[in-house]
């Protein structure tokens, strides 16, 4: 499959929306004439970063398509903040929405998760999972979903089994420090970035080489 950037299926095929009613990346038919083209698949692509918060120029990028039209959602699973939650989601660029757990904080201590944070990281997926299976969406952005999974706040079958059900057209993104080989497996494209030690920390005379 040839590699495309993010919500761009409807470029894809060559046809844009002809209105807000048309579903992006479905070929149009003029006059009763069938289109030749066959609908693009979309990209399942997972990034697997070396540390948390590293996920800046995906979600850049998922704004930007957001801007030229595509319909999308980024879900972050374990960054919360005052006032979130599904429903306080933001809105951007007209067609985006970004949710977050309905926690005053982001979960990094196992052992400081409490029930109502299992709770509103379970609210993220629910509705995450509601518009994944709608085929409503262009691009879905899923931020440290592996990480809730090993932590136990989310049920993986559950998970796994709504991955598979996603529609064909939709291009689906995962991000994160860890992310299950079940996953893995099912991904069109894994990248994996890595840290590469600056200059300014490197001893003088490896520098100057």
């Amino acid at each position: 499959m040839a590699t495309t950037p993010l919500g761009s299926n409807a470029r894809a095929t060559g046809h844009l929306p002809l209105n807000r009613n048309h579903r992006t990346g479905l070929p149009v038919c003029s006059q009763g004439t069938p289109d030749r083209f066959a609908q693009a698949d979309g990209l399942f692509q997972v990034t697997v970063v070396p540390f948390r918060g590293s996920c800046n120029d995906v979600l850049s990028q998922a704004i930007r398509v957001a801007g030229q039209g595509s319909r999308v959602m980024i879900a972050q699973f374990l960054n919360g903040g005052i006032n979130q939650g599904p429903e306080r989601a933001t809105k951007l660029c007209g067609s985006l929405e970004w949710i977050r757990p309905a926690i005053d904080c982001c979960l990094v201590d196992p052992s400081a998760i409490t029930p109502s944070h299992r709770q509103a990281v379970n609210a993220v997926w629910a509705a995450s999972r509601q518009q994944l299976l709608s085929g409503a969406l262009d691009l879905m952005v899923l931020d440290e979903l592996g990480l809730a999974l090993e932590l136990g706040l989310l049920e993986e079958g559950n998970v796994l089994n709504a991955l598979r059900q996603r529609p064909a057209s939709l291009d689906l993104t995962l991000i994160g420090s860890t992310i299950p080989n079940a996953i893995l497996d099912m991904a069109n494209q894994v990248t994996r970035l890595r840290c590469r030690p600056s200059l300014a920390l490197q001893p003088a005379s490896h520098a100057e080489k």
